[in-house]
């Protein structure tokens, strides 16, 4: 199966068990989008490209529809991020790879900075 969207490999997408996911989209957010910008990109269109990019992922996920995946859309992130959360099994990932909406599938995980520094010698 080829395809142009990075999958983590710590997801399973033969699994049938249902699985939190982060879905990064192509389009950048809006900041970013005109922060990198060379066009002169105005925040209106920036921010229209990020709506755009999500009427166009939940177009794609007329497919889970039809195939009878069950799956849920937990958060949109527009700002710093752009993509959504959404638990789904992880066999049904395999149908959003057609999606040309997608950059990448990341495992949904919580991470945080350790309680304790890592090398002693920088604590006050």
């Amino acid at each position: 199966m080829q395809t142009d969207i990075y999958i983590d490999p710590k997801i399973d997408i033969y699994s049938d068990e249902y699985i939190e996911v982060l879905i990064e989209f192509k389009i950048k957010p809006a900041k970013v989008a005109m922060a990198i910008s060379h066009l002169g990109l105005t925040m209106e269109q920036a921010k229209k490209q990020v709506d755009m990019s999500h009427q166009s992922f939940q177009s794609d996920l007329k497919i889970l529809d039809e195939q009878q995946n069950k799956y849920s859309v937990i958060h949109t992130y527009k700002d710093s991020f752009n993509g959504v959360a959404m638990r789904l099994k992880g066999n049904a990932i395999k149908h959003l790879l057609k999606s040309t909406a997608i950059k990448a599938v990341y495992k949904n995980k919580e991470i945080g900075l350790p309680k304790k520094p890592v090398d002693t010698r920088y604590q006050i």
